[in-house]
């Protein structure tokens, strides 16, 4: 094999048959981004129940302010590449909207947008879906290259079907397509360790480089390359060159390769810090929920804890197996043999690393575990092979390769069923005229009527915020008379309380020193403020339906005590104190309907399966049994009528 090439053909093993070409598209391309395509519309026509979608927003500010490079953190934490990816998409369909006649300028595009920001979303989640998929090729590709055989194949497959990276790859955020390139990168690096080319070193250096671009972990991949380097024979012009010689260009190549990684990221991951140098980050993200006291690594707009706890190990660990079972247990069995070969000492080292930092670190986050799911199945390939071998172990690898598509089918049909947020909002439209119904945080975010939206300024300005721009937007032309998308009269209650999970402490959002003297008395308690609000109806949502808790408006248990800490810089302990709490809302003890994520039509209860999670189209804590208790995405939701 010489420079990159690491075709079929020319990997090591038997050359495949025009059967088994056909059958490689098939499974690697076809299968995996179909998985992913067929739920990608989840949730239409609300693109919020997605969280961290910046890079749509960034995307759309770019276009909008005719600004490549703002800020960090100014609409996004995540670095540029992805936003770059979407921006030409974005003019495509301005484009083609001009031809069709759907909008008449770059104006009336930007305001069908406001209006109707799915459209945006739905491209970027098509974008993401693409990216992702490729995973399945890039495994595939370093897997002949590290000289697997029919392995190659079970290692693709298993990445492409993976249950939690083709649920990643239906949102559109970065952690599905910065897997499939770090898929890429190792694909890179073994092909480097197998030929100590410069054009194979420089080409995983500038895939590690839009690793980087997508995510600052992504910078890892660095590592990759590096020990690559370290690990490629002298290339065949160089064989009877003298060893100080032959290092001095080793020493080159290493100093391009990373020359290269810096300078593509400069330019599309982080061309702020080229831009605006000490002043490139504006904002950071989480950055109120970090103290003093933690230790952090900040890069641009992001910033991650850093420390160690085994019980993220175990949490995440048992997260793995509920979603990727084949993958962690085939993939525990093959890993002394897998990473025993040169090629593949790369990806052991990054897995390494990578593990310390989130398996055992402070961040329970399932995004975390994502590469090394996916990228386990590259030692899950080399034992399948190994089992493959016999008669009887070949059947079993077959069984466990349907295990993966049946949950990501599973998940598929889920997924496209009606959200429990888009049915409460069709029961919300029928509640007689007069009703204002003030919904929990995580229900559904419709388009509100004009005097909702009044009322959420007031509640808004009374707190020193304003509305968001789609709200003013949309107020803009209701008052103006102009046709808008049907409204629902609702309110949220993010507006106006604020919760703490943490110690179960609740409190009514406190008043801006500014606030004017017409603005709303909300009182001091959560009924007054329900009733100075307007709101006729609550409607209460519930992620872990079994878990006997009750909603904070609801919870009469005390809050735990506010902790102390230590003042980093003078050693004192700083006391804590009491914690906030509201006395629990008094309602009916029947709530006028209710729509559950296990049961197929609203206020109708089923003889079901308890349902222990209900974050769908996020995450699971356990998919291996909770994907087949629930049959919609979404929360638990239950409308009460308030006692008036």
């Amino acid at each position: 094999m010489t420079g990159v090439d690491s075709s079929p053909s020319a990997a090591p093993g038997q050359t495949p048959r025009r059967g088994q070409l056909v059958g490689l598209l098939l499974l690697l391309l076809v299968v995996p981004l179909g998985l992913r395509l067929w739920p990608i519309a989840h949730g239409a026509p609300r693109a919020a129940y997605v969280p961290d979608t910046h890079i749509v927003k960034n995307a759309l500010n770019m276009a909008k302010d005719k600004n490549l490079v703002p800020p960090a953190g100014a609409y996004s934490s995540y670095p540029y590449l992805l936003p770059y990816t979407l921006l030409p998409i974005y003019a495509a369909e301005y484009a083609r909207g001009r031809v069709m006649g759907d909008w008449a300028g770059s104006g009336e595009f930007g305001a069908k947008l406001q209006e109707n920001p799915w459209r945006a979303h739905l491209l970027a989640r098509i974008v993401c879906a693409v990216l992702s998929a490729s995973v399945a090729i890039f495994l595939f590709l370093a897997a002949r290259a590290a000289g697997f055989g029919v392995g190659a194949w079970i290692a693709g497959w298993f990445g492409g079907t993976s249950l939690l990276h083709v649920q990643m790859s239906t949102h559109e955020r970065p952690w599905a397509p910065l897997t499939a390139m770090l898929a890429a990168t190792v694909w890179g690096a073994a092909v480097h360790t197998r030929t100590g080319s410069l054009r194979s070193l420089l080409l995983t250096g500038v895939i590690a480089s839009m690793a980087f671009s997508t995510l600052p972990v992504g910078g890892l991949a660095l590592l990759m390359a590096g020990v690559a380097w370290a690990l490629a024979p002298r290339p065949e012009g160089e064989l009877l060159a003298p060893a100080r010689t032959a290092f001095l260009k080793r020493v080159v190549r290493g100093f391009a390769c990373v020359g290269l990684f810096v300078a593509l990221a400069a330019v599309v991951g982080y061309p702020f810090y080229l831009r605006y140098g000490e002043g490139a980050v504006t904002g950071v993200a989480a950055g109120d929920l970090v103290t003093e006291d933690m230790w952090t690594i900040q890069f641009g707009g992001t910033q991650m804890r850093v420390g160690f706890s085994l019980a993220t190990l175990q949490g995440l660990m048992r997260t793995f197996f509920g979603y990727d079972p084949v993958i962690l247990v085939l993939g525990a069995l093959g890993v002394f043999s897998a990473f025993r070969r040169r090629a593949l000492m790369p990806l052991g080292a990054f897995l390494l690393v990578w593990g310390a930092l989130f398996l055992v670190g402070v961040n329970e986050q399932v995004r975390y575990i994502i590469p090394v799911v996916v990228l386990m199945a590259m030692p899950a390939g080399a034992f399948a092979e190994a089992l493959a071998r016999r008669p009887l172990g070949r059947v079993m690898v077959a069984v466990l390769m349907v295990l993966p598509l049946v949950q990501a089918l599973r998940l598929g049909y889920v997924l496209r069923q009606p959200d429990t947020r888009a049915v409460a909002e069709e029961l919300i439209a029928r509640l007689p005229a007069g009703a204002m119904v003030a919904i929990d945080v995580y229900g559904p975010v419709p388009p509100q009527t004009l005097g909702a939206l009044g009322t959420t300024k007031r509640l808004r300005e009374r707190v020193g915020s304003e509305l968001y721009g789609r709200e003013a937007h949309r107020l803009m032309m209701l008052e103006a008379s102009l046709e808008q998308p049907q409204g629902l009269p609702v309110l949220r209650l993010e507006d106006v309380f604020e919760y703490s999970l943490h110690n179960g402490e609740t409190w009514i959002r406190e008043a801006s020193s500014a606030t004017s003297p017409a603005a709303l008395d909300l009182g001091e308690t959560a009924a007054s403020a329900l009733a100075a609000m307007g709101a006729t109806h609550l409607l209460l949502t519930d992620r872990s339906p079994e878990n006997g808790v009750l909603p904070p408006l609801l919870d009469p248990m005390p809050p735990l005590p506010l902790p102390g800490r230590v003042d980093p810089s003078t050693g004192e302990v700083l006391p804590g104190g009491p914690g906030r709490k509201l006395a629990p809302l008094e309602l009916p003890a029947s709530p006028v309907w209710t729509v559950h994520p296990a049961w197929s039509v609203a206020s109708v209860p089923e003889d079901a399966a308890p349902v222990p999670d209900a974050h769908l189209p996020t995450t699971l804590d356990f998919p291996l049994l909770d994907l087949w208790r629930v049959r919609r995405p979404g929360p638990k939701l239950e409308l009460y009528e308030l006692p008036r």
